[in-house]
């Protein structure tokens, strides 16, 4: 009977993805040209710009915000313009799990469900990436749950919501906003000014900012300026004082400061905890 009762635990046993590589990444226009493949899964998240992924059996348009879930050895290309910045964040791993999700779903599908929910998408993969490069304990393991997360809810049924005008209209100053965020984040840029280039007050704009993500404009914005430190903290040839003056904080000190804060560390300590 004991037996019998563990492996009926190992069959519902759910395998966690093995993570290859993830980062944020601005693609190059050669992948556009050549179909290619990898024995990894790739999961996209798009920051900017605009792709169409083209395979044999589908093609998927996706813009900022929607998601691409490509298998492993799924021959493929990746086609944009080559005159404008495609950035986003890039996921590649393995899981075992695959071969039975795509009994169930298909990544055309899974695409559609993923706009229908991407402004949870959004915050789910700003969390993957923030512990991914956080680096503390249990780190791996939180990162390979809140992928396999991503992948569970994507394979939810499509479900697309009634929009109104007033719901448009939210989700059209959410675009906006993260635009000039996105764009103007290594400047000494506020609410106000943001809500101003936008024509509407700062308090409206906080306020549904906070109401769509769960988190503060503020907070957003911190977290953008963070993500491009890391990423330059890994290039030896920048100073921190740099890094900090680049990224929009008004000086190194306080830089160091919300670094910490976010990540456990100074970006000092990041820096060498990298290089050993």
């Amino acid at each position: 009977m004991q037996t019998t009762r563990n492996q009926a635990e190992e069959k519902t046993c759910v395998s966690l993805p093995t993570i290859r590589t993830i980062g944020r990444s601005i693609f190059d226009p050669i992948w556009a040209e050549h179909e290619h493949f990898d024995s990894c899964s790739e999961l996209i998240f798009v920051l900017r710009g605009q792709v169409t992924v083209k395979t044999a059996a589908y093609s998927i348009t996706a813009q900022e915000g929607d998601v691409i879930y490509t298998p492993a050895n799924m021959p493929h290309r990746d086609v944009f313009s080559s005159g404008s910045i495609f950035e986003v964040y890039l996921i590649q791993f393995r899981w075992d799990g695959e071969e039975s999700l795509l009994k169930k779903t298909t990544p055309l599908q899974m695409s559609k469900v993923a706009r229908n929910h991407h402004l949870q998408m959004a915050e789910d993969f700003a969390c993957l990436f923030r512990d991914f490069t956080a680096n503390r304990e249990f780190s791996k393991t939180l990162v390979q749950l809140r992928l396999l997360e991503i992948i569970y809810r994507m394979m939810q049924k499509e479900n697309a919501p009634k929009k109104n005008t007033s719901v448009i209209r939210r989700h059209q100053i959410m675009q906006q906003a993260r635009e000039i965020i996105l764009n103007n984040f290594n400047r000494q840029i506020s609410l106000d000014d943001i809500a101003e280039k936008l024509d509407i007050s700062p308090y409206y704009l906080s306020r549904i900012f906070s109401e769509e993500n769960g988190f503060t404009l503020c907070h957003y914005l911190t977290q953008v300026r963070l993500e491009k430190a890391v990423e330059w903290l890994n290039d030896p040839r920048r100073t921190i004082s740099e890094i900090a003056y680049k990224t929009g904080f008004k000086d190194s000190h306080y830089f160091s400061r919300v670094f910490k804060t976010w990540f456990g560390c100074t970006p000092k300590e990041y820096r060498l905890r990298e290089k050993s």
